[in-house]
């Protein structure tokens, strides 16, 4: 069903900051392109820097990426502490135990790790499902990265639909001096917001369908079972905040690279809007992301963006049946 040899000819960076949706993000990864990641870049995000390095090295160790796990940003672009809102809990995974190997990675010098890695693969796709506050130390410090970036795919923005302060977008809402330097390169840049995330809730009844008709006790402590327990979490965790069901949210920005031929994309100008003490900036002609900046910095606007605007949720469904299907083979 996935065309993955297609879609991924390159290697892949993923910078991410576990996370129950970044974890079936993984688990989708591991399904349909794990031999395609080269790093695993853990950001400070839904949890801070030192729990996403351990959710991190614990999920690569679950799902058996051969990958380098990279300890990268503990604070935004400018030094600003980052406040979690707990969302998936306080460990991030919704209190899943999820084994920690017994030998952790080192945790020295992750983004200059991760340039050279760049370097050294050629030319590789960059996906970013935490703040964006990874690729712009990466644009920004190490000058060359941008030459080995084929395209930046974010999950993050959203148009008229928000989880954050000032009508904005969490992971553009953590960093958005960041933002700008993202919006202000000549990456290629594909964003997957809010307003095409949220339309793939999950209920009980798709939950059941991925899980397939074996008990979950089966499995209790199986990759299978744990994954299993953290996407029902991430199902409960939305319902508590007034959703309808699962939504993960990083899992199908990812979906997108595996099978954009499942998606409804518009190429557009976006410009964000800064909500800060000097009040909102609006760009005419664009549309609109939202990420609050306290500083009143107006993020940059870019051109010819890739908005994921709809999805084909059943496609996004069975890939991630497959992908459970898979899981029961890692025993």
């Amino acid at each position: 069903m996935i065309k993955n040899e297609k879609s991924l000819r390159s290697p892949l960076f993923i910078s991410a900051d576990p996370g129950t949706d970044d974890a079936l993000m993984l688990a989708l990864a591991a399904a349909f392109c794990k031999d395609k990641v080269k790093a695993l870049l853990a950001s400070y995000g839904n949890v801070d820097a030192e729990r996403s390095f351990h959710n991190m090295t614990a999920l690569a160790a679950l799902y058996g990426f051969s990958a380098e796990i990279l300890k990268t940003s503990a604070v935004t672009f400018n030094g600003k502490e980052h406040k979690t809102d707990c969302f998936h809990g306080e460990d991030g995974l919704g209190g899943v135990d999820v084994p920690s190997p017994a030998v952790l990675p080192s945790a020295d010098h992750g983004t200059e790790r991760a340039a050279e890695l760049l370097t050294e693969a050629g030319k590789a796709d960059f996906l970013c499902t935490g703040p964006v506050t990874d690729p712009a130390v990466l644009l920004s410090k190490h000058r060359n990265a941008a030459e080995h970036i084929n395209r930046l795919v974010l999950m993050g923005g959203g148009f008229e639909r928000f989880n954050a302060p000032g009508d904005s977008e969490f992971n553009f809402y953590a960093d958005p001096y960041a933002l700008k330097i993202v919006f202000e390169s000549d990456l290629p840049l594909v964003i997957a917001p809010l307003d095409m995330t949220e339309k793939t809730a999950l209920d009980k009844n798709d939950l059941a369908d991925i899980f397939g008709q074996t008990p979950d006790h089966a499995f209790e402590n199986s990759v299978y079972g744990i994954t299993a327990r953290i996407l029902s979490a991430n199902h409960d965790a939305c319902i508590d905040h007034g959703g309808r069901g699962a939504v993960l949210h990083d899992a199908l920005a990812l979906f997108y690279m595996l099978c954009p031929e499942a998606f409804v994309t518009e190429n557009m100008t976006v410009s964000c809007v800064g909500s800060g003490k000097n009040g909102e900036y609006r760009e005419p002609n664009g549309n609109i992301c939202r990420a609050d900046d306290d500083a009143g910095a107006i993020p940059g606007i870019k051109q010819n963006v890739t908005v994921l605007t709809d999805v084909d949720t059943q496609s996004y469904k069975e890939a991630l049946k497959e992908a459970f299907e898979y899981l029961k083979t890692l025993e």
